[in-house]
């Protein structure tokens, strides 16, 4: 094999590595949520969601400053693999300028947003992450802070949305020229771009169970039509079209997504737009790596070593996505 073409299926084996070890800890990726809402200077209304798994919520811990306490008992229930705490904190002076850190987030790969509302209704939006576990409340939050945040967001969910992102390879496949691969792209982008923002604003619901579960099927779909190389298919005749039509499908899993972290009381239209236009700017940089690394392996592969990269690399994608697929279908 020519050296490019072993680097490059390298490359591809060790990405299939990462998926399923990836996918294998997927439950644990999911985000965590903290809204903390001013009722008064003093008392706050909190929403606290964590991922669950087996029924018993991540052991992360809220250190309030020593100002502030709980009131009364918390209202807990388990709904949908998250554990979520509704409760009351009051504090003898305000919280604003005091450090509010989430403990044992450091022994997790789970992110959390946080949100402050003030009593004008100014949002203050930000991401803790394991590296980064506690936030200072801000007097005045800065407006452009929650659109900066779900425009990260946004790319975040994209890279590590690992399904959405081996369809996108198979469409690269399928669509051969530059010229194509932009059409096909554009298409796949108008469509789950049109179900995000539908599903999102709550004027389109779906089951995200069973979506979940089409969106891997879609995979295997595109991923045969690899295989097979029938070059008269519906599929590599009219790219664009099977890119649209998945690209509803997985627009609802973006949406599904975007619900497990939630939208701000303000602002909410324009934090969707970021957060869409995250996903857009996460999928442009994907593609392009994409795009590099094949014609790197076209420069030291012939024709038929190229073929058989291809070939090899979506029976891959479809084998994962088989195994996705039924998975997701038993958790229905």
């Amino acid at each position: 094999m020519a050296p490019g073409l072993d680097q490059a299926a390298r490359f591809l084996s060790g990405l299939m590595l990462i998926i399923l070890s990836t996918q294998s800890a997927a439950h644990e990726v999911r985000p965590a949520y903290l809204d903390i809402r001013a009722e008064s200077d003093t008392t706050y209304q909190i929403f606290w969601k964590v991922p669950a798994q087996g029924g018993v919520g991540l052991p992360i811990t809220i250190r309030w400053p020593q100002l502030c306490q709980i009131d009364g008992l918390p209202d807990t229930r388990l709904l949908n693999a998250s554990y979520i705490e509704r409760s009351t904190l009051k504090c003898s002076a305000p919280i604003e300028g005091q450090v509010v850190e989430l403990q044992g987030l450091e022994n997790t790969l789970t992110d959390t947003l946080i949100r402050y509302t003030n009593l004008a209704g100014q949002v203050q939006s930000d991401r803790l992450t394991p590296s980064s576990t506690a936030i200072t409340i801000k007097s005045e939050p800065k407006a452009y802070a929650v659109l900066v945040t779900y425009l990260e967001l946004g790319v975040e969910h994209i890279w590590f949305g690992i399904d959405h992102l081996l369809f996108v390879i198979c469409l690269l496949f399928i669509a051969g020229t530059f010229r194509r691969v932009l059409i096909t792209i554009t298409g796949f982008t108008i469509a789950h771009s049109i179900t995000l923002i539908s599903a999102a604003l709550g004027l389109v619901t779906l089951n995200p169970a069973p979506v979940e579960a089409v969106i891997a099927l879609s995979i295997v779909f595109v991923a045969r039509e690899i295989v097979l190389g029938n070059k008269t298919s519906v599929a590599y005749r009219y790219p664009v079209a099977v890119a649209f039509i998945f690209g509803l499908l997985h627009g609802f899993g973006f949406a599904a997504a975007l619900g497990e972290i939630g939208l701000p009381y303000s602002d909410k239209l324009l934090a969707l737009l970021m957060f869409n236009l995250g996903v857009e700017v996460g999928q442009v940089v994907f593609i392009t790596a994409v795009i590099l690394v094949s014609g790197y392996a076209r420069k030291w592969a012939n024709k038929a070593q190229a073929g058989n990269l291809t070939y090899f690399s979506s029976y891959g994608i479809g084998v994962i996505s088989c195994y996705w697929f039924l998975i997701r279908l038993l958790a229905i």
